[in-house]
């Protein structure tokens, strides 16, 4: 078998090299093919052999090119690739310490919380930079990420997805191990985005706590149905992995649009690592002062009323204070004294707003001037009483809201009624009962 040992030369027929394969030397299986243990001038590489079918040749060379240009700590290194009528295959380098699945079910490797945190960190960076180059890699599952032996973690398998249109039709119909990863709109057949390999990452932060495979005992079909019908998620218990259990829940959200990206997510694992409030902290926080602030603006509006109420209820209480002999000096203050003789000692008649014994001395149309009065009066009252004047009557009533309105939207000055006492007028009355509404 020969390969080109660059992509740039794979339209040369010359200066193809010699690659070993160790066929008894199987390395892994996966969705796309076999993985063997091979040689290039003595140097241990990994040659997957595919298996799935290829209608489109200049399909297979572009993404071949796509593939070629990865270059990332994160990511499993590409060398090249043969052609027929050489059986296809993708040739790598050889990561030594096999994929994070096994590394994950081996008793005797430590999983403690600094390691998850550097493997979860890895993952996403490698992801990230596919994503950034417009890979999405549709197949993201601990058997595709490889550990080396200084314990870096890197993202093989990427960019083989769009290699064959059969891959998204068929891939609930593949290893079960692979449905359990798989995002929900995916299992629906809807058009696919990169928060699909969110929702995988989801899912193997979760692995990677628990040391369990995801959803086992069930039918990798009945995962499938309960993950898009029922919302159906690995179990987890959020008191003792608060920030695993945000992270998960926030990558394995139903809607792609409310799964975080790969720079959230690295923003989160790096802020936990330095002891910050991670993000997601952040935005739950900002939510609760939000919460807050708009309790606050309630309870400001609620004593706004209050107020008004307050203003509502001291007019209408100040008929207590305000009886014909304080409305005539208002109406002296306000400019109109040449009619307070149509208002000293009249009843004025009408329709009565507020049906009050004290007010009119019982169920009667006749009431005394009062302040309460006063608010209550018609342009046919005025004509009534005498006051023939269109003027005087306009000027009268415009007087009358402006005082009702400052009353209501400004704080009540007491000091404007503080010169007449409580108990009654101070001025005589000529003998006649003192009527106080």
């Amino acid at each position: 078998m020969r390969f080109p040992p660059l992509l740039r030369t794979l339209k040369l027929a010359s200066n193809h090299h010699d690659i070993i394969v160790r066929r008894h030397m199987t390395l892994g299986r996966g969705g796309f093919g076999v993985v063997y243990k091979g040689s290039v001038h003595e140097t241990p590489v990994a040659i997957k052999q595919l298996i799935i079918s290829i209608s489109d040749k200049a399909c297979f060379y572009n993404e071949l090119q796509v593939m070629r240009r990865v270059r990332h700590p994160n990511c499993v290194l590409f060398l090249g690739a043969t052609m027929p009528p050489d059986p296809m295959c993708i040739v790598t380098e050889y990561i030594e310490k096999g994929n994070l699945q096994e590394l994950i079910y081996n008793k005797n490797e430590v999983l403690n919380k600094t390691r998850i945190l550097k493997y979860i960190l890895d993952i996403a960076r490698g992801m990230n930079y596919l994503h950034h180059n417009g890979i999405i890699h549709l197949d993201l599952t601990p058997a595709n990420v490889l550990v080396t032996e200084s314990y870096v973690c890197k993202v093989a398998d990427f960019g083989l997805s769009k290699i064959s249109e059969a891959y998204t039709k068929s891939i609930t119909n593949r290893g079960g191990g692979t449905i359990f990863y798989t995002a929900p709109e995916v299992h629906r057949g809807k058009r696919v985005s990169r928060k699909v390999d969110v929702f995988s990452f989801g899912i193997i932060l979760w692995e990677l706590y628990y040391r369990e495979k995801p959803f086992e005992g069930l039918l990798p079909h009945a995962v499938c149905y309960k993950t898009v019908s029922e919302d159906f998620r690995p179990e987890i218990n959020e008191e003792n992995v608060p920030f695993y259990y945000e992270l998960m829940v926030q990558c394995w959200a139903r809607k792609p649009k409310q799964r975080p990206d790969f720079d959230n997510v690295i923003s989160q694992i790096k802020n936990f690592r330095k002891g910050r409030p991670p993000v997601y902290e952040v935005f739950v926080t900002s939510l609760f002062f939000a919460h807050l602030q708009k309790k606050l603006l309630k309870r400001q509006l609620l004593l706004r009323l209050v107020k008004l109420h307050l203003h509502a209820a001291a007019l209408l209480s100040l008929h207590a204070l305000w009886d014909e002999w304080q409305v005539l000096d208002w109406l002296e203050e306000v400019g109109m004294s040449h009619i307070i003789d149509k208002f000293h000692g009249q009843r004025i008649t009408g329709e009565v707003l507020y049906y009050s014994p004290a007010l009119i001395g019982g169920f009667g149309l006749s009431r005394v001037c009062s302040f309460q009065v006063l608010f209550t009066l018609t342009p046919n009252d005025l004509c009534i009483i005498g006051i023939n004047s269109l003027g005087d009557r306009r000027k009268l009533l415009l007087a009358i809201r402006k005082l009702g309105g400052n009353l209501l939207h400004k704080p009540v000055s007491w000091s404007l009624f503080s010169c007449y006492p409580i108990e009654g007028p101070t001025k005589p009355n000529n003998g006649a009962p003192n009527e106080v509404p």
